[in-house]
């Protein structure tokens, strides 16, 4: 059926009461013209047999016609929960999740021709995927990946863990039906009817005994529960020796329930007890206790909380519940990973891109994680920066307004107020004065503004952005004015840019790497070394605690320091593209910060965002020299 990204692609043009263009559906999946329509071809086959289609116009927008909306919201709407994010490099991840999902449900070795055989893959493709499925499996407890010469591929380890890594990979996007035809061909599971059922069943039960889950949560235990009645059905079953483990009257209602409406799929105490604990783990919105708090939580949100305030100036435990939260989250986080349940095959490196800030704070914090003996994995660490970034990053410096006025104060009131409407807090009136009074003392008045907002006709020296608006402005003027807001703050935000552009890189600081480099290492080292910052970099470290992933063409290293500094940021242009970590890559950004410029870290960290957004990180693989580099910020 549908593949991660045409499930959203179609979504997007199923839910939008407009025609959606080609080039903004490229730009939101992050992916060229030429594949959004070779992705339109693909599901207009898979659309083929029910009659439908997506059309296209001459100006290459993208609509379904009213009555083949229905026939596609039915094919479209699946009842497996999948996780949405993970839509890079799809093809190659739906094969290695399918090898996976295989290699679960093999009794004995496969050797990686047969699997070629089978996906239609060469050997060599197959060699690839088993270097990325080592280092997913490498994280998973209670399974093991062998990989041998002679015999060939085999997963092995305790039905538990086995079954609930098939439930994070359903979770992922795996497959289900299509893996086990590779495995079964004779058989049919009719994947799809037993869901249903019991997804309906399970839904009841959560919300009639109110143990209120999260949407990807319940996703999760809906996998898991599937994945039960899947191995039961092909023989593989617990060991019962959890009889003593009490169930809820929740998952004894739902026990009933299963018995009555599913007699074929025949689900053992085991499986409940498993299932029961399964759920357990998931109840994030549960109410907040401490009882289950140990030191060891409390030290790392301490850890993090030093951090910040030490570099940032930012009092984290003065925001409202955050201790609270923070704890909850990292004893939730610490609990899984005991389980061996942690967020594996979980690839959001978006978040860091996103939040580089916060990504800089916990890539700092980890040889103190490790010190503590706590590891966490990639996805662990992408939702601890999403949690600080969403304190830390989420609000840029509002466009600063002075409003000139000489009408009623109650007029000059509702102009305040139809403003703040318009733009929320994007924008700050800083002041609200007559005409005779900024005429008087305009140079106290300008002082740190951006933008004059004026009833009247005044008299302003160049240089100063003015917009006029009527008293009473109506909907073409409100729409007019928020064109015109908006274009400032964009303006503001480039001003911003550029200035940090020249504080914290300048042409001095742009470089291009030769081409007899070819390894990421040795650019890195070279780059390095033009600053005397060698010295800074352990090897054996580098990539575990400064090396930030994300998703794009445009590598990030972060290093922030304790000791006074002034904080630089390198761009280092390579020749031609290298390979690194399964990512392209055109440039590499390093960061020094020290934590004396904490006043302008704010601003820093924006410099780099805006770099590491795809858009500009496209532009920058086009950029020749510093020239062309600055001419992004214009």
């Amino acid at each position: 059926m549908f593949s991660k990204r045409q499930k959203i692609i179609l979504s997007y043009i199923m839910y939008t009461d407009m025609p959606i263009k080609l080039d903004l559906l490229a730009d939101m999946l992050q992916a060229s013209i030429r594949t959004i329509r070779m992705e339109l071809e693909n599901i207009n086959l898979l659309l083929s047999e029910t009659g439908t289609q997506v059309h296209i116009s001459k100006k290459s927008q993208c609509y379904i016609e009213q009555g083949e909306e229905e026939t596609i919201k039915k094919l479209l709407v699946n009842p497996i929960f999948v996780d949405k994010n993970n839509i890079e490099n799809h093809v190659i991840w739906d094969r290695i999740y399918t090898i996976m999902g295989m290699l679960c449900f093999e009794s004995d070795y496969v050797s990686m021709e047969e699997l070629a055989d089978r996906l239609y893959v060469s050997k060599s493709t197959i060699n690839l995927d088993v270097t990325e499925i080592k280092k997913l499996i490498s994280r998973m407890s209670g399974i093991r990946f062998t990989v041998s010469s002679t015999k060939g591929l085999k997963f092995e380890g305790s039905e538990e863990g086995i079954r609930y890594f098939l439930a994070k990979m359903v979770l992922q996007g795996l497959n289900l039906e299509k893996t086990l035809q590779h495995v079964f061909p004779e058989k049919d599971f009719c994947i799809f009817e037993i869901y249903f059922q019991m997804n309906k069943m399970l839904k009841e039960a959560i919300v009639k005994y109110q143990f209120i889950i999260s949407g990807k949560a319940f996703g999760l235990v809906s996998a898991g529960l599937l994945i039960t009645a899947i191995r039961n059905q092909l023989g593989y079953h617990f060991a019962d020796n959890q009889t003593e483990v009490p169930l809820s009257s929740m998952m004894k209602g739902l026990e009933e329930h299963l018995k009555s409406e599913m007699g074929t799929t025949a689900f053992t105490n085991a499986d409940l007890v498993y299932i029961q604990q399964f759920i357990m783990e998931q109840n994030h919105l549960y109410p907040y206790t401490n009882e289950n708090w140990d030191a060891a939580d409390q030290k790392i949100v301490s850890l993090f909380t030093h951090v910040v305030k030490e570099f940032f100036q930012v009092d984290l435990i003065k925001y409202p519940d955050f201790e609270k939260n923070f704890l909850f989250y990292i004893n939730q986080l610490n609990q899984r990973a005991k389980n061996g349940h942690d967020y594996t095959n979980f690839n959001k490196r978006q978040i860091n891109r996103m939040f580089p800030m916060s990504a800089s704070i916990v890539a700092f914090c980890q040889p103190c994680l490790q010190d503590m003996e706590t590891t966490y994995s990639d996805a662990e660490l992408a939702y601890i920066t999403l949690f600080l970034g969403n304190l830390l990053e989420t609000e840029d410096p509002p466009l600063k307004l002075l409003l000139i006025s000489d009408e009623h104060t109650a007029l000059v009131n509702w102009i305040v107020s139809e403003v703040v409407r318009l733009m929320g807090a994007s924008v700050r009136i800083v002041n609200a004065i007559p005409t005779y009074l900024f005429e008087e003392k305009d140079e106290l008045f300008l002082n740190d503004v951006d933008v004059i907002l004026t009833t009247e006709q005044i008299n302003v020296s160049r240089g100063w952005n003015i917009v006029f608006i009527q008293s009473l402005f109506g909907k073409t003027e409100q729409n007019f004015l928020q064109s015109l807001l908006n274009d400032y703050l964009n303006q503001s935000k480039m001003k911003r840019l550029r200035e940090m552009e020249s504080i914290a890189v300048g042409q001095n600081h742009f470089l291009q790497i030769p081409e007899s480099l070819k390894e990421f290492d040795d650019c890195v080292h070279y780059l390095l070394e033009q600053f005397g910052y060698e010295k800074m970099l352990d090897n054996g470290v580098m990539m575990g605690n400064h090396f930030i992933p994300n998703d794009t063409k445009t590598a990030y290293i972060s290093f922030m320091e304790e000791r006074p500094g002034r904080s630089r940021i390198i761009i280092g242009k390579l020749p031609k593209s290298i390979t690194y970590r399964n990512k392209t890559l055109h440039t590499i950004v390093i960061s020094f910060y020290y934590k004396n410029d904490y006043a302008l870290s704010h601003s820093y960290y924006q410099f780099i965002r805006f770099l590491m957004e795809p858009n500009q990180s496209n532009q920058l693989g086009r950029v020749k020299g510093y020239l062309e580099f600055k001419k992004i910020f214009n």
